[in-house]
Order: structure tokens, then sequence, then C-alpha cells
């Protein structure tokens, strides 16, 4: 999967707000949602994200992989990630 080249992304404040250029849709990204961003961005390999959200908070590391499945998923759903 590959970031959509039809997109910027801007920080605000902890969030992150990716806007569509072809639909104008806005996606706003919270806390945790940044990390992943950036994570996906940088091509941060799964299992140091895994870690460093486990540092950062309170979970197990199941929780962290299945957020992040979902989050791709909701990406996927919404372009922002596309087969390209």
């Amino acid at each position: 999967m590959d970031i959509s080249k039809n997109l910027i992304d801007r920080v605000v404040d902890e969030n992150v707000m990716i806007i569509n250029l072809n639909s104008g849709s806005a996606t706003v990204l919270d806390e945790i949602g940044r990390i992943f961003w950036e994570a996906i961005k940088s091509k941060t390999n799964v299992t140091d994200l895994v870690n460093q959200v486990i540092d950062l908070y309170d979970v197990d590391e199941k929780t962290v992989k299945s957020d992040y499945e979902r989050f791709i998923g909701q990406l996927v759903d919404l372009n922002i990630l596309v087969d390209e």
C-alpha cells in the first residue's frame, strides 16, 4: 500500500489533518492516529511501531496490532492508502 499522491497532510496541535485534493474531504487523526500515520510515511516496520506504542501507552501488543490493522483498513476505505 502506498499513500495517495492526491493528498496533503498537516500537523495541527497533536493531530494530523489529511486533505484529499480531488474531493476536498478532510480526515483528522488523533494522537495515536498521528503516530500510525508518521510510521506509514517513514515506512517504520510494524514491530518497531508496536513497541513504540507499547512504550508510550499502557497497552498490550495484540491491542496495538488490532488497532493498527483497523486504522490501515480505514485509510484504504478513504482512498488515503492505495495500491499503486
